[in-house]
């Protein structure tokens, strides 16, 4: 089930240092993650779970993608290694019939998975997006079980020419495809919260406390409330940061846990801002994921 809009971190570049502001908007700040549905309720309770999130099917979206109507629910996120993509459904997928039913709302499909178990087969009937024009596929899903909240089943590498840095992470992980050096990287592991991991980097940003400063000043102004503790220095790929971990309330009394990372690298000025962003209720098993790729991350050279 989806949660309520919480505090997040949102970050911009203007003039070429890098600014963060925590909002209350929505929770990812590049749109990655809309407010969606889970078909799946809760982890690590042999509940049913099929791994993707949903979005209700908007006009405007339904022109862009060719479709003829704004019947059935747009597949947003497809879970790697979990049923759905080992059936074969993908990022804007549309699914309009379960078990040959109709469906035409969120509600429509994760009733549907609720109602089996672990084990169980699925039909999906959607609608594919193509240049020429939409196809219609029939799917066939073995419903999973929800993993639980920090489970690792293996690890993958993440490196791109397109940043300076790499990292691994876990494998069951949604990564954004879209990461490039100006937007920043999100990860977003299979928890029924709107937790993630991102990294980002900028150039010419201020010397270390200034930059470490600003990033709190700006929490302290876009929330409600603002708890900073364990502040420390860190080392991480042989450069100088700081590292915090920041409970968040927003103006509905609604809180987020943030352990926040800032690394400086005094040659090039570039600065990493690697944080995680999680509901208490996950944060503590996806804190032992982030510190394994905090320690896997390099800077490139």
């Amino acid at each position: 089930m989806p949660r309520p809009p919480s505090c997040s971190l949102k970050l911009i570049i203007p003039a070429g240092v890098l600014f963060v502001l925590l909002c209350l908007v929505t929770p990812f700040a590049t749109g990655l993650a809309l407010r969606s549905q889970l078909s799946g309720t809760l982890p690590g309770t042999g509940q049913p779970w099929i791994g993707i999130r949903m979005r209700a099917l908007t006009p405007q979206v339904a022109q862009v993608l060719q479709l003829p109507s704004t019947e059935g629910v747009l597949v947003d996120r497809v879970y790697p290694t979990s049923p759905a993509d080992r059936a074969g459904l993908t990022l804007f997928d549309v699914i309009i019939q379960v078990d040959g039913q109709p469906v035409a709302t969120l509600d429509g499909v994760s009733t549907a998975v609720r109602r089996l178990r672990p084990g169980d087969t699925l039909l999906l009937t959607v609608l594919r997006p193509a240049p020429t024009g939409p196809t219609r596929q029939t799917l066939s899903v073995v419903v999973g079980q929800w993993p639980r909240p920090g489970e690792v089943r293996g690890w993958t590498e993440f490196r791109d020419s397109a940043v300076p840095y790499q990292f691994r992470y876990p494998n069951t992980w949604f990564i954004d495809p879209e990461g490039a050096p100006a937007e920043p990287i999100l990860l977003a592991p299979p928890t029924p919260y709107d937790d993630f991991v991102q990294f980002q980097v900028a150039a010419n940003v201020p010397p270390l406390e200034e930059w470490y400063r600003q990033v709190l000043e700006s929490a302290r102004t876009n929330n409600a409330s603002i708890e900073v503790r364990n502040e420390r220095s860190v080392t991480l790929s042989g450069q100088s940061g700081r590292r915090a971990q920041l409970r968040l309330v927003n103006s509905q009394n609604e809180e987020t846990l943030v352990e926040l990372v800032l690394v400086r690298d005094a040659t090039t000025n570039f600065g990493y801002f690697i944080f995680l962003s999680a509901n208490p209720a996950s944060f503590p098993a996806l804190l032992a994921n982030f510190e394994e790729m905090l320690a896997s991350f390099r800077i490139a050279r």
